[in-house]
């Protein structure tokens, strides 16, 4: 099996401006992550570009940016929902065994949640427990992504 290279993405940017072009949002977004306080999900998928695509359109993510290989393929991609950052990667097979996604579990929180849980319930997505109280007072939704991990979507203020 063969192991793709590892690079310096900062230096792979300037090495390559037409695969990667300067963002200053990007930037700007990489800056706040690397000062924040809290821990940052990075989650790495079997198949990235589906699981983008899914966070944006059933969970309302938006996307703030992209590092691509040399060929334009996803190396990783930075999403933000409300104000809360997610940082995703392709994984080789090997690093991600069959149900890994059961492993991992992501808290968000939105201020609109019932807004939130019609979009995604819309769009698809499996929902594990509609929107109710939790037992922290929190109003809550749990949803399932496309390699099974569970989601709780949370309004921040009880």
């Amino acid at each position: 099996m063969h192991a793709p290279a590892r690079r310096n993405s900062r230096a792979h940017a300037r090495d390559h401006p037409r695969d990667h072009p300067r963002d200053d949002s990007r930037d700007e977004l990489h800056s706040q992550l690397l000062s924040s306080r809290h821990a940052i999900p990075y989650l790495c998928c079997a198949d990235a570009e589906a699981a983008l695509e899914f966070y944006v359109e059933v969970f309302g993510f938006r996307e703030r940016g992209r590092l691509l290989s040399a060929r334009g393929g996803l190396l990783q991609a930075e999403l933000v929902l409300e104000d809360a950052p997610l940082l995703l990667t392709p994984s080789p097979g090997a690093l991600v065994p069959t149900g890994a996604g059961q492993r991992a579990r992501l808290r968000y929180p939105v201020r609109e949640l019932d807004a939130h849980h019609a979009r995604a319930r819309a769009a698809g997505a499996t929902i594990d427990a509609p929107p109710g109280r939790g037992p922290d007072g929190r109003r809550r939704y749990r949803a399932r992504d496309r390699e099974q991990r569970l989601w709780t979507f949370f309004t921040p203020d009880r």
